[in-house]
């Protein structure tokens, strides 16, 4: 029998179908503004320039793909990445900093929003 889906996982689903949809296609790919990752290669590319991801980064971005542009907490990306205990949590600090250097520092607008001790979420320059 399938576990019932948490209400953030669903409407992380949801948003991750509206975004592929919204443009018609659905060709297995997340897009959020200028940000597009394609499920099937793990391309990731932000206003058409590719972005270099190691495995981690990329499950992150899409994670916070999923439920853009709403909030995913410190507690989900740890257990996205596979932390476990409390001593390894510096971990996910130092794997998002490594997304926003290759997400955010070559562009004029960063996408990567931090909510202090609560999570992180993705914003669209576009949007706001």
């Amino acid at each position: 029998m399938a576990q019932p889906a948490s209400l953030t996982q669903r409407n992380g689903r949801t948003k991750s179908i509206e975004l592929r949809e919204s443009d018609g296609q659905d060709d297995g790919s997340l897009r959020f503004g200028a940000l597009r990752v394609d499920l099937a290669t793990h391309e990731a590319r932000r206003a058409g320039r590719s972005l270099q991801l190691t495995p981690t980064t990329y499950r992150i971005l899409v994670a916070l793909l999923r439920a853009a542009p709403n909030l995913v907490s410190r507690s989900q990306l740890e257990c996205e990445i596979g932390i476990q205990r409390p001593a390894d949590r510096d971990t996910l600090d130092a794997h998002v900093n490594a997304l926003r250097a290759v997400l955010d520092a070559p562009f004029a607008w960063p996408m990567l929003v931090t909510i202090r001790e609560v999570g992180y979420r993705l914003a669209d320059a576009d949007a706001n």
